[in-house]
């Protein structure tokens, strides 16, 4: 899943969490109110995560989602928009796992309508060490956040990988 964001300024990540069964997926740290909120669970191909508790307002799926990553994997992809009295959100996971984390940036730095200038879907299923593939997109101009989000299937705590480019 790659989405580009405008003028984003990055506050955290949230801790990984790794799941048989239906857990909560721990906030970043400093996250405010007004802050965007993006959500990704990875679980086995055929299965499904769902959101059991939003822990408050609703989350948004994104377009494509969930991605079938390949190697095993299937990707989801969820954001909102943090509301006072937000709190963290409960994953379900219909097959035999999930792992999930949660990212955050500042409010302020991005449209609350629309936070996505672009939101795409793809998938590299060599097994290799690189990663490469071509979406075929371009932003509408510059100072944007290009977020790759990714999986594979590794059986452990390190699913689900963040990488931005600005």
């Amino acid at each position: 899943v790659v989405t580009a964001v405008t003028n984003p300024i990055y506050r955290s990540t949230g801790a990984k969490k790794a799941s048989t069964t239906s857990a909560t997926v721990a906030e970043p740290a400093g996250v405010a109110t007004g802050d965007l909120e993006i959500l990704v669970t990875s679980t086995i191909s055929g299965g499904s995560n769902s959101i059991a508790n939003n822990g408050g307002s609703a989350w948004t799926a994104m377009t494509g989602s969930p991605v079938n990553a390949g190697d095993g994997e299937a990707l989801y992809v969820w954001w909102r928009i943090r509301q006072a009295g937000d709190s963290n959100p409960v994953i379900s996971p219909a097959s035999d796992h999930f792992c999930a984390a949660r990212i955050a940036y500042m409010e302020g730095t991005f449209d609350t309508t629309t936070p996505f200038e672009i939101e795409t879907t793809g998938t590299e299923v060599t097994s290799d060490t690189s990663f490469s593939w071509s979406p075929g997109t371009t932003t509408a101009g510059t100072n944007r956040v290009v977020l790759c989000i990714a999986t594979s299937g590794f059986d452990s705590n390190g699913r689900v990988a963040f990488g931005s480019k600005r």
